[in-house]
């Protein structure tokens, strides 16, 4: 079976018309930490639109972060991509609840 690879920026395979992850490519990072990069970037983005919190940032990158955030994935994206494929992104969504055991829950 021959494998056409194309190149695209999250290295996925083509293989008989179907997409597939290459995840030998893709575990340079893990799962927890592309979780949590994609978790942090939400919050940086919405930091930037806060005037507050940001002051010295220029109008054109709030209307910047604004319209990625309006794409940008939720909670229950996430939590959806964490069942369709936890190698890449984790066996625990951040959609979980906590354990009992977790401290000050």
């Amino acid at each position: 079976m021959k494998c056409h690879r194309i190149r695209l920026p999250c290295s996925f395979m083509l293989r008989r018309g179907q997409w597939m992850f290459d995840l030998q490519r893709l575990n340079v990072t893990m799962p927890e930490e592309r979780t949590r990069a994609i978790l942090q970037t939400k919050e940086f983005l919405v930091e930037l639109l806060s005037a507050e919190q940001t002051p010295g940032v220029p109008e054109t990158v709030r209307r910047e972060a604004r319209r990625l955030l309006r794409h940008f994935p939720g909670l229950m994206e996430l939590h959806l991509a964490h069942r369709a494929l936890p190698a890449v992104f984790g066996d625990v969504s951040p959609c979980a609840p906590a354990s009992p055991s977790t401290p000050g829950r």
